[in-house]
């Protein structure tokens, strides 16, 4: 009889079992349900028929604890009543001797009430205790899971920065390298084998200076010398010599970081500059010649206009007509205006530009000592250094030659003495040009638009060429101002000059 119930609690549960797996559209708590109960329903059977001899009543604690694991809480104490309720029934059974049980054989009343206390208490405690075990170690997992992600992330990155590491410094243009406090090599990329033709073990533990050049020493180790932690420095290209023993330009970028655990040294980035450097002493050395063949050229402009002005003072010293005589020493000043330009572009460092105070000046004392002969003309100069162009500079000394000549010609005809003043200076990138004298002023009838002298013709042509605002104004005498703006002109506006 023990064996068939049994057969037939096996062949329940097994077919509970399988149904549940095979019938489909059964939802997971219904298949809990059944599972579960399947589970309680054998181990009671179990215990029913074989008593201690059986694992009836471990059954039935472990199908407790896994109704709290796979279940909502409500069923664990559920399963705990049923197992009060099966423990009191079958004390009940015990003490009265009603049903011919097995363990009414194997035990009296308060050995059962000990055995079944037990199985009580220990599925009070897993139903109490277990969830918030299970809640713990959730948590726990839930944790690790994070930390599992957050090491994956790390483990990335540091892959990335590796990568990083390994395109820019192994696999890269720039020469990295890294020094003690004694200027050491502790560290040095490969790139050095493409650029200087070293491994990087012939250079670590040797010391930088030994392979820079002698002259270059000196300047090297004074930049290194005042370089705070975490301060960066350029340092100049100097010369550095290769595996093969030529020199190399290099230049280099220096951080301080001797304090951080990780470094423990500066770190140099560099850069072969050698090509940039060669190219640049070419250009050096072309411009060089190229300068000379400009002052060359202007000091025989300088001559060649000499020579015109003496060939026409011979031609004025043949000819007895005093009007071509005064013509050509008009032209012969002109000339000699352009001419003192050129010689001053040929003394002065550079060779486009003069300082065109410096030009008034001569210019103005050249024609205070041909015009004051018999008068006593003075001339005060207030001029600043502006710098000028030479395509401005030879039209506004032909404006200032025309209005001082003049000046000197025509202001003082009724008088013995008078008073020139010129003032040159800078306003922003304007040029402003100020000539005045106390003579008689001028003809307010003559329009300087409009007039047919040679003289204001060639001042009008003139302004235009320097896109420039002219002013000619009678104020106690005559008050010339001249005002354009200064522009680094590569030709002349027009074929004038």
């Amino acid at each position: 009889m023990n064996v068939m119930g049994i057969l037939v609690a096996d062949f329940i549960t097994v077919g509970t079992i399988l149904g549940m797996a095979l019938i489909p559209n059964i939802s997971i708590y219904i298949r809990k349900i059944l599972f579960n109960g399947a589970l309680y329903f054998i181990s009671v059977v179990l215990f029913f028929f074989l008593g201690n001899g059986g694992p009836g009543m471990l059954y039935l604690l472990a199908v407790t604890i896994f109704v709290v694991l796979s279940m909502d809480r409500i069923y664990g104490f559920i399963v705990f009543g049923f197992n009060t309720l099966i423990c009191i029934v079958f004390g009940f059974f015990i003490h009265f001797q009603m049903l011919d049980l097995v363990i009414s054989t194997q035990y009296k009343l308060d050995v059962w009430i000990a055995v079944s206390s037990n199985l009580i208490f220990l599925s009070g405690t897993a139903v109490l205790l277990i969830p918030h075990l299970h809640k713990g170690l959730q948590t726990s997992f839930d944790e690790q899971s994070v930390l599992r992600d957050e090491l994956k992330k790390s483990i990335q990155l540091i892959q990335h920065s590796e990568q990083k590491f390994k395109a820019l410094v192994q696999d890269g243009f720039d020469l990295i390298a890294v020094l003690d406090a004694e200027a050491k090599y502790t560290y040095v990329a490969p790139t050095v084998k493409s650029v200087l033709g070293f491994d990087p073990e012939q250079l670590v533990g040797t010391h930088v200076y030994d392979q820079i050049h002698p002259d270059d020493q000196e300047r090297v180790a004074a930049s290194l010398s005042y370089i705070d932690y975490e301060e960066q420095i350029d340092v100049a290209p100097f010369r550095f010599r290769n595996n093969d023993g030529n020199w190399q330009w290099i230049e280099s970028t220096v951080t301080n970081m001797l304090d951080n655990p990780a470094v423990e040294g500066f770190v140099a980035n560099s850069q072969d500059v050698t090509d940039q450097i060669t190219y640049q002493k070419e250009l050096e050395v072309s411009l060089k010649e190229k300068e000379t063949l400009l002052a060359e050229i202007h000091h025989r402009v300088k001559n060649n206009l000499a020579i015109i002005t003496s060939m026409m003072e011979l031609q004025s010293m043949e000819s007895g007509d005093h009007e071509l005589q005064r013509s050509l020493r008009i032209a012969q000043q002109r000339i000699q205006t352009i001419a003192t330009i050129h010689e001053l572009l040929y003394s002065a460092e550079s060779l486009s530009f003069i300082d065109f105070g410096e030009n008034i000046t001569k210019l103005a004392q050249s024609l205070e000592n041909i015009y004051t002969e018999g008068k006593a003309i003075t001339l005060e100069i207030d001029v600043d250094y502006v710098p000028m162009n030479i395509n401005q500079a030879i039209p506004c000394a032909l404006m200032v030659n025309e209005v001082l000549t003049n000046a000197y010609k025509h202001a003082f005809n009724e008088q013995e003495e008078g008073h020139i003043g010129i003032k040159l200076w800078e306003e922003e990138d304007m040029v402003l040009l100020s000539i005045m004298d106390d003579g008689v002023g001028l003809n307010k009838k003559v329009d300087q638009e409009k007039t047919t002298s040679i003289g204001m013709t060639l001042i009008n042509l003139l302004k235009q060429q320097l896109e420039a605002e002219l002013k000619f104004t009678n104020r106690n005498g005559t008050h010339f101002e001249l005002r354009f703006k200064k522009a680094d002109l590569v030709e002349s506006k027009n074929g004038f000059i």
